[in-house]
């Protein structure tokens, strides 16, 4: 829930919180376990998060880039031009896998 206050906005809810939530949200993408298919798409959803709040764009693109997954050549170049572009995207790259197509 936001609040408003004067011209700013405000949560209710600790950035904490918010953060798990997001984490959460993002838990089809990195995980094999059917039981966790909750969400139809779930980098829809982060991309939502990341668009719609500048203090939820950090911890959406975390989610986004910790883990990320190459093949054919399409994919490959357009994360590269991503990654080029902001460094704050390369800079959550934890994993990546590269498989033939």
């Amino acid at each position: 829930m936001i609040e408003k206050d004067d011209s700013r906005s405000y949560s209710i809810l600790p950035i904490e919180v918010i953060e798990r939530i997001i984490d959460f949200c993002s838990m089809r993408i990195y995980s094999t376990k059917t039981a966790v298919e909750l969400l139809e798409d779930p980098r829809k959803v982060l991309m939502a998060c990341a668009l719609s709040c500048r203090a939820l764009l950090p911890r959406s693109r975390y989610n986004l880039f910790r883990h990320v997954e190459l093949s054919g050549d399409a994919p490959s170049k357009a994360l590269i031009h991503t990654l080029r572009t902001n460094k704050n995207c390369a800079l959550n790259v934890r994993v990546l896998e590269i498989t033939d197509s």
